[in-house]
């Protein structure tokens, strides 16, 4: 299982693919904001200033479509867990 840090780009993607509403993203700041306070909205961190929402760290798998959210900043060891859960409910899923 691959790990990777979320770019707002891929963010979007993911919250669209979740089925979330997103503000279809333009150059302008207007619209950047309005697509952001969509996605922040929709993973539970609204903030009116969408450079002020809280932290959080999103795992998840692709492949099965769960994810897990942490607000601030989780141990390492705490985020291995969940990867380590969610590959074994894939391998559980394979047959293995």
């Amino acid at each position: 299982m691959k790990c990777e840090l979320i770019s707002t780009l891929k963010m979007l993607t993911l919250v669209q693919s979740l089925g979330l509403p997103v503000v279809s993203t333009s150059a302008e700041e207007a619209g950047y904001k309005r697509s952001m306070d969509e996605v922040h909205d929709g993973l539970g961190a609204y903030s009116p200033n969408f450079e002020d929402h809280p932290a959080m760290v999103l795992v998840g798998d692709g492949r099965s479509g769960e994810w897990s959210r942490f607000f601030g900043f989780p141990s390492p060891d705490r985020l291995m867990q969940q990867v380590n859960t969610l590959q074994a409910a894939r391998t559980v899923a394979a047959g293995g």
